[in-house]
C-alpha cells in the first residue's frame, strides 16, 4: 500500500509540475514529496525525474512509468468511487433465511414497502420450517431459536410465552382439563421438531409426561389442527393470537402453564455492516415490535 501512495505522489508531481504544488495539492511538505519519490525511484531502481535548481523533468523511464500508472490509478479511482456509491446506497442481493411461521407473519406483510424504498436491493427470501445451525449462503437470520454459532451477531427480536390451546369444538366435544393431569385423557398434537415432546411443566413442580397422537412437520399445520378441533397443541402465543382474538382457539391452564421463547436475527460479526444488510435491519426491527 505504500508504494500506492508513492505512485499518487509521483502521479500528482508529474501532472502539476513540480514538488511544491504536488505537495500543496496533497497536504504534505515538499521535503515530504521528495523522500516519497526518492523512495519510490529506489523501489524501482529507476531514476524517474532530472532535477535541476530551476527545472523537473521525466526521464524515458519516468514516462514510461507515468503511461503505465496513469490508467491504473485511475481504474483505483474509479473503484474507490463505487465502493463510496455502495456504502452511500444500499443495493445488491440480500439473502435471507427466515421461519415460514415468523416470515410470513413479520417480514414478507412489509416487503413492497422495503422495496420501495430501497429499489436497488433485490430481495431473496428463504422460508424454511426450521432454523438450525444453517450451512448455506446468508446474510440475515430472522426469527430464529438461539443458535449457537460464535460468528455471528445475536439480536433479539421476540419473546412469547408458549401456551396450550385447543378449538372451542373440541373442548365441547371431549370438555376442557382443568388439572394438568386430566391432560392425559385428551389428544395431544406436537411437532416433529421438538420431538421428544412428552413432557410438560406447569406451575408448583408439576410435570406431566404425554403421548402424542398426532405429529406434524409444519407450524402452519400445527395450528391448522387445533383450529379444525383435532386435539390441544403447544404453540407460541404470538403465532397464536389471532386466532384465539376471533375465538376459534381457546387458552388452556393461562395461569399454570408458564413458558416462553426468545427469537433472534442473526449475521455475520463485522465492522462494517453493508449498507443493504443494515438498511433491512433497521426497517425491519421496529416493524416486528411484538408486546403481548
Amino acid at each position: 500500500m505504500q508504494k500506492i501512495s508513492h505512485i499518487y505522489t509521483f502521479i500528482n508531481v508529474v501532472e502539476l509540475g513540480n514538488f511544491a504544488k504536488a505537495g500543496k495539492a496533497m497536504g504534505i511538505s515538499n521535503v515530504a514529496v521528495m523522500k516519497q519519490i526518492n523512495a519510490l525511484e529506489e523501489q524501482l531502481g529507476l531514476q524517474l525525474f532530472r532535477r535541476t535548481t530551476r527545472y523537473l523533468t521525466l526521464t524515458d523511464s519516468g514516462k514510461a512509468f507515468y503511461q503505465h500508472c496513469k490508467p491504473i490509478i485511475e481504474k483505483l479511482e474509479e473503484v474507490e468511487n463505487a465502493m463510496s456509491s455502495i456504502r452511500k446506497e444500499p443495493s445488491g442481493e440480500l439473502k435471507i433465511y427466515s421461519t415460514v411461521y415468523f416470515g410470513e407473519k413479520y417480514i414478507v406483510p412489509h416487503l413492497h414497502e422495503f422495496m420501495r424504498a430501497y429499489p436497488k436491493v433485490k430481495i431473496v427470501l428463504q422460508l424454511i420450517e426450521h432454523i438450525d445451525n444453517l450451512n448455506r449462503d446468508y446474510d440475515l437470520l430472522v426469527g430464529a431459536p438461539p443458535l449457537d454459532i460464535p460468528h455471528l451477531v445475536q439480536r433479539r427480536v421476540i419473546t412469547s410465552r408458549v401456551i396450550l390451546c385447543a378449538s372451542p369444538a373440541y373442548l365441547k366435544k371431549f370438555g376442557e382439563p382443568v388439572l394438568p393431569n386430566e391432560l392425559n385423557q385428551h389428544i395431544y398434537i406436537t411437532h416433529s421438531f421438538r420431538l421428544p415432546d412428552e413432557s410438560l411443566k406447569f406451575k408448583n413442580n408439576i410435570e406431566i409426561y404425554l403421548n402424542p397422537a398426532l405429529v406434524v412437520n409444519n407450524m402452519t399445520s400445527l395450528l391448522t389442527s387445533a383450529v379444525t378441533g383435532a386435539g390441544i397443541v403447544k404453540l407460541p402465543l404470538f403465532f397464536a393470537e389471532e386466532e384465539i382474538r376471533k375465538g376459534r382457539l381457546v387458552m388452556l391452564f393461562p395461569n399454570t402453564f408458564q413458558l416462553s421463547v426468545n427469537l433472534y436475527l442473526y449475521y455475520q460479526q463485522s465492522k462494517y455492516l453493508e449498507p443493504k444488510l443494515r438498511s433491512f435491519i433497521d426497517f425491519i426491527v421496529p416493524k416486528i415490535d411484538y408486546k403481548e
